[in-house]
């Protein structure tokens, strides 16, 4: 995994804490590329086109669809507390 903008180190805290957040049946993907962005916020791109952010209250996983649309899910706990489609950009 490439990081940017944070060690490697920084980027395994990240995961480990998104994966606090997520049920064990929800599979992260195998990470690409890991970046603290300009809020302090950890965010990961997978394989699958998946982005993720590890907040420190939740998780929230972005996945492109088709023609403009994303799916935005969020997780706390173990448990889904919100998913949504909408359009990008």
């Amino acid at each position: 995994m490439k990081t940017l903008n944070c060690s490697p180190e920084t980027a395994e805290d990240g995961l480990m804490a998104m994966s606090r957040h997520l049920p064990l049946t929800v599979e992260i993907g195998r990470p690409t590329v890991a970046c603290v962005d300009s809020d302090g916020v950890f965010q990961v791109m997978t394989t699958d086109g998946a982005n993720w952010w590890a907040y420190p209250d939740r998780a929230v996983r972005l996945v492109p669809l088709r023609d403009g649309l994303a799916e935005a899910t969020e997780w706390c706990a173990g448990f889904e507390i919100s998913r949504y489609i909408g359009r990008v950009g």
